[in-house]
């Protein structure tokens, strides 16, 4: 699960106006590779498959762990048959946090013997996102049996109590004093539906896609934007954040529709959606969010920049990949310090690892 404590500031990513120059693919790939071999030799504990130290341990950073593997990768560079190695070692240790006694199905947010009772959805939504880009990788079929699975768990966690302030939407979590419903919850989901029916053509996950989609539009989107608010509860109220990882995954849906159905309107809207967290999340700085947290917004404006190139998203990108890198980075060690008290150190590492590896990936070839 992803913490929220919500303090009034974090630590500001300061992202000047345009990098000195492009990044080539082959610097992003450099960077991209000593950035994940960074956080294997500071972070990972080989003999348990899992990284140090409590916060570090979580569903949440490993999820983003794997996704930095999965993504270096896909790179395909020299050292190819050591990463498919270290893939293969992380799907591994994510079985450490599966726990196959729940109802249905899912993973728990911390790893076994002692798995959690009460599952968070969002957790369980990054992770099936990340096999689904493995199984673009190499079509494995328990990757897509696995994120199936969480599907049915996310549409298992939608709330059917008609009573409540705009009904329905994914909740956050199992537990039962819980009442919220989270764009972070829905649009993951939406994506994640909106890729198995790309690989099934099974119209159950595209109706499902489209109504948690649709969710998020009618009950969070900010009155006169293309922005959401993050959250709801039972009773309607509705906190006035807005962070990266809420506008990542429903600018992601749209392209993901857009593809999927051939309705210009979602790629217009993709599109608005690109131009105000651009220009919501800029002046310098991407105010309040965590690496982690930014990075879900990038993935996603590449994701667009490969189905409608625009030099700006990958410019905005490459920007605050190039600040980290040149600024915040330790060039002794090659880490990346925490950002705020939401992140921890292997979501922050994993992060620009994944961007940068991103960033290396030639469009046609990101799913």
């Amino acid at each position: 699960m992803i913490r929220r404590l919500w303090p009034l500031a974090l630590l500001a990513i300061v992202v000047p106006a345009a990098p000195a120059s492009a990044l080539t693919a082959r610097d992003g790939r450099a960077r991209a590779v000593r950035a994940y071999r960074a956080l294997q030799r500071n972070y990972y504990l080989t003999d348990q498959k899992i990284y140090r130290g409590t916060s570090n341990s979580y569903l949440w950073p490993y999820s983003q762990a794997l996704g930095a593997t999965i993504s270096v990768a896909g790179l395909r560079y020299h050292e190819h048959g050591r990463m498919e190695a270290a893939v293969r070692d992380r799907l591994a240790g994510l079985g450490r946090y599966f726990d196959a006694k729940a109802v249905p199905q899912a993973y728990s947010a911390n790893p076994g013997p002692y798995l959690s009772h009460y599952k968070y959805y969002d957790d369980n939504e990054w992770v099936g996102l990340e096999l689904l880009r493995r199984y673009h990788q190499v079509r494995e079929p328990f990757l897509l049996q696995r994120a199936k699975a969480i599907f049915k768990l996310a549409v298992f966690g939608w709330d059917r109590n008609s009573a409540h302030a705009c009904p329905g939407g994914v909740l956050f979590s199992q537990r039962p004093w819980n009442q919220a419903r989270n764009a972070i919850t829905n649009a993951p989901a939406a994506e994640m539906g909106l890729r198995i029916y790309q690989y099934t053509h099974e119209t159950y996950y595209l109706q499902w896609a489209k109504r948690m989609y649709d969710w998020v539009r009618r009950c969070l989107q900010i009155k006169g934007s293309e922005l959401y608010f993050d959250r709801i509860d039972f009773k309607g109220l509705i906190p006035r954040a807005v962070l990266t990882y809420d506008e990542g995954p429903m600018l992601g849906a749209s392209v993901l529709l857009y593809r999927v159905t051939g309705q210009a309107r979602y790629l217009k809207r993709a599109q608005a959606m690109a131009r105000e967290a651009m220009k919501f999340f800029s002046r310098g700085r991407l105010r309040n969010d965590p690496p982690a947290w930014s990075g879900i917004l990038f993935e996603n404006l590449l994701l667009l920049d490969a189905v409608r190139p625009n030099p700006g998203y990958r410019r905005y990108v490459e920007a605050w990949a190039d600040h980290g890198w040149n600024k915040l980075r330790d060039p002794a060690t090659d880490l990346f310090p925490p950002n705020g008290p939401q992140a921890t150190a292997v979501a922050t590492q994993s992060a620009f690892a994944k961007v940068f590896a991103l960033l290396a990936t030639e469009p046609a070839a990101i799913p």
